[in-house]
């Protein structure tokens, strides 16, 4: 290669490139076939770290004028990508594998050549078809950045960015010019200007200041108070200025813009053929569609249920403002229902299920999140007694925000199981059936776990994993029903209680099995899974087949009493039979307060 081009290279990753510089290798670049696809190479190298140990720094201008020099080899570099990938990456449980995440990367860096500069940027002009907002943007609200710092990261679920999937500790900080890359997951950012901003991968983000970000690919949406108001997300179609409250905006891999104004207003500024620009003044319930080369449309409907947010933000999810509490809430951890705060998507799968234990005032609510669109249950409005319920069919799942439980569990679930599916599921598989098709996977170990068997019974048991001078993984606190599970409804509860060294399953109210098998076990804090075992891309077929209307996860051991309690209070708001428990002789310590 060309002793010149190799010295622009190395001066190019060494973030020494001058504007002159940026220019000789572009052209360079443009007329060298060789030097285009070694810069290629160093695109890879950017993109691998990019997915091996994001954050790395943001795409310098040298980088992306290089990338405008080399457009046509794009398609080239995809296919390459995506046939020399790494067999331990090829065969990634992620929808988006590296290069596939490079690829639109690649494309989106050379949509950069249509990309106004910032000092090109079109100011508010008239608006085609209606007036602008009487409220003008407020620089002066804008806050200023603290040593580069622009955002901080207040959450993240089930998201593949730097350390950890869930927590925010070590990846915290958000600096001006950062490139952030996810190929899963929402991560959500809190600006120092006061807007946040939820990303969902996959998706391709700058942050470029703490009052605007560059949206390459994916999915965000924006919540803006009146504070923060002006927050821009600049799009290669053009830019959207928040005028307050919320708004989602999505690019896709063919370089499609939709900008979706949930609540409030949102300018749409579009840079014309002729340089001239054109303003759109977008509210509640409007949308805006369009890319950097064809006609837009603005006559659009909005569509909230095309983005993935916390629920916290969602105003239209299927809420009972009535849920009744349950008749024991002491250590209650974790509370869902069908009919209430489900947010699904556009074909009525269940995204997020909001925890409803803040209502007994647990500190922080855990709900369980479905990141991957094909994984979703489904929400069936008229299940068990003729409420709500979320089906399952093996492979689906939801999994909570990590919650700390201690060594005592207790778990109530109204559930309605497809046996024959089940046995089928069960049956197909060459090892592991004793694991069967799991309704509850509490993801420890040590954790406790619910599933329909083979011969279809319900179990009960606290997994405990492989211990030493163990062939077999232990299990402890087994519980059995004494019969195969019909396919009607019932309500379950499963508790172990390492105090009085007892497990007991229930079935509608009556108590059918119980062990004394209970050593003391370690506490733990962990997602915990619904419908499916605590790898579900793993153990793709060992999640529950049938219908979850109710799920309740207590910190602690419910008493033979509160288990009955528990078990009819469930069946009674479902419509379904509840029998006459066994004669409970109480130990001392059950004894209610």
């Amino acid at each position: 290669m060309d002793a010149r081009v190799e010295e622009l290279f190395g001066r190019l990753v060494d973030q020494q490139l001058d504007e002159l510089q940026a220019d000789e290798l572009a052209q360079l670049l443009s007329q060298n076939n060789r030097a285009a696809e070694s810069f290629l190479e160093l695109l890879r190298t950017h993109f691998l770290l990019a997915e091996r140990a994001a954050p790395v720094p943001a795409f310098s201008m040298g980088e992306l004028q290089a990338a405008k020099a080399i457009d046509e080899r794009f398609d080239r570099f995809v296919a390459s990508a995506a046939h020399h990938a790494p067999a331990n990456l090829k065969h990634r449980s992620s929808n988006w594998g590296l290069f596939a995440l490079a690829a639109s990367l690649m494309f989106a860096m050379l949509l950069w050549r249509t990309w106004p500069a910032a000092n090109e940027r079109p100011e508010l002009a008239q608006s085609r078809g209606r007036a602008e907002s009487p409220h003008p943007i407020d620089a002066s609200a804008v806050v200023p950045v603290d040593d580069g710092v622009v955002a901080h990261v207040r959450r993240k679920i089930d998201c593949d960015w730097a350390e950890d999937r869930w927590s925010a500790t070590a990846s915290g900080e958000i600096h001006e010019g950062q490139l952030i890359t996810l190929s899963k997951g929402l991560l959500v950012l809190e600006f120092t200007s006061g807007a946040e901003l939820t990303l969902n991968g996959p998706a391709t983000l700058t942050a470029t200041s703490n009052s605007s970000v560059k949206l390459v690919r994916g999915e965000l949406t924006a919540t803006v108070p009146k504070r923060a108001r002006g927050f821009r997300v600049e799009t290669h179609a053009g830019d959207f200025v928040d005028l307050g409250t919320e708004f989602g905006l999505l690019v896709d891999d063919d370089g499609q813009v939709e900008t979706h104004v949930f609540k409030g207003e949102v300018v749409a500024q579009v840079a014309e053929a002729a340089g001239e620009s054109a303003s759109t003044l977008l509210t509640t319930g409007e949308a805006w569609a369009g890319s950097s080369t064809g006609p837009y449309e603005t006559d659009l409907d909005a569509e909230p249920a095309k983005f993935l947010r916390p629920i916290k933000t969602v105003a239209t999810v299927a809420a009972d403002a009535t849920v009744a509490a349950p008749p024991v809430t002491r250590n209650l951890a974790l509370r869902y229902c069908a009919d209430s705060l489900t947010q699904r998507d556009v074909v009525n799968r269940v995204s997020e299920w909001g925890d409803l234990t803040d209502e007994q005032g647990n500190k922080r609510r855990e709900d369980a999140w479905q990141v991957e669109a094909p994984r979703r249950p489904l929400w069936v409005e008229d299940s068990i007694g003729g409420r709500p319920a979320l089906r399952f069919d093996g492979y689906r799942s939801l999994v909570t925000e990590p919650i700390r439980l201690g060594s005592s569990q207790s778990s109530a679930i109204v559930f309605r199981a497809d046996s024959a599916v089940a046995r089928e599921l069960i049956t197909d598989r060459k090892r592991y059936r004793e694991l069967g098709v799991q309704l509850l996977n509490l993801n420890g170990p040590p954790h406790t776990v619910v599933q329909v068997s083979e011969d279809l019974t319900i179990v009960g048991r606290v997994h405990l994993g492989f211990l030493p001078n163990y062939e077999e993984a232990v299990d402890v606190g087994l519980v059995k029903s004494p019969g195969p599970i019909d396919d009607l409804p019932h309500v379950l509860v499963y508790s172990f209680d390492t105090e009085a060294k007892s497990a007991r399953l229930f079935l509608d109210g009556v108590l059918v099995s119980e062990s004394k098998d209970v050593p003391a076990v370690d506490a733990t804090t962990a997602p915990r899974y619904i419908g499916s075992h605590y790898d579900p891309a793993e153990w793709n077929g060992y999640g529950f087949t049938g219908d979850i209307a109710e799920v309740l996860v207590y910190d602690g051991p419910l008493t033979l009493v509160e288990s009955v309690e528990v078990s009819k209070w469930l069946a009674a708001k479902y419509g379904l039979p509840s029998g006459d428990s066994a004669a409970i002789s109480m130990l001392p310590h059950e004894v209610p307060e």
